[in-house]
């Protein structure tokens, strides 16, 4: 099992650095609910499906300012596409924060502990780190249950799946909304749930493996 830096970064991040702090030093109101499309700029991740669904539901559109809609574009897309995503965005009057740059482990991190929501609604997926690493920052998963999740399903992580991309997202995000709070206090049981490969919890196994190969 790999090790991650980036778990490494969050597990620290989060002794010391609030939600609400994370969001301001993203530049992100510390009052609006964030909602990350996916975890790229790759189209796989229907960011441009998942944002005509939202505002096609009425009530959604009519409490949007609740809502930061981050948009993590920093790789995996021409900036055509990215702007194509951005003037969806804007045409709604929606209020988004756009990455574009390369961000580093810490970065990340921080950008992980800023989401409050993150929708994993991609067409397909492996093992995401992105997902794990949401995980371990207490976000609320929303995926497709169409995605290979059964590990999270076998250790009973508390997380959302849909059976398409409908009307049923922006209910669902809607209903998240009221008890925020109460839907994130429920996600952090989710990090002693999942045991966390960082490289200061695996070393030891590729130290074992290593004495071995040498003998």
């Amino acid at each position: 099992i790999y090790g991650s830096s980036i778990y490494d970064e969050i597990e620290k991040l989060i002794t010391f650095e609030t939600k609400e702090k994370s969001k301001e030093l993203l530049g992100i109101d510390k009052k609006k609910i964030t909602i990350s499309i996916g975890y790229s700029g790759k189209e796989l991740h229907q960011h441009k499906i998942i944002i005509n669904t939202l505002f096609r539901d009425s009530t959604f559109t009519a409490n949007k300012e609740k809502f930061t809609l981050i948009l993590p574009m920093t790789h995996g897309c021409s900036d055509a596409y990215a702007n194509d995503v951005v003037n969806l965005v804007k045409g709604n009057n929606a209020t988004y924060k756009l990455l574009r740059k390369k961000m580093t482990d810490a970065e990340v991190a921080r950008l992980r502990n800023a989401t409050d929501i993150i929708l994993q609604l991609s067409t397909v997926d492996a093992r995401s780190a992105s997902v794990i690493e949401s995980i371990l920052a207490g976000s609320i998963l929303i995926s497709g249950k169409w995605l290979p999740y059964e590990e999270l399903r076998q250790k009973q992580l508390y997380f959302y799946e849909l059976e398409n991309i409908d009307a049923s997202l922006p209910n669902l995000i809607l209903q998240l909304s009221e008890n925020i709070d109460e839907e994130l206090n429920k996600c952090q049981n989710n990090k002693l749930k999942w045991v966390a490969e960082t490289w200061g919890k695996v070393i030891d196994n590729w130290v074992a493996i290593y004495d071995k190969l040498s003998m």
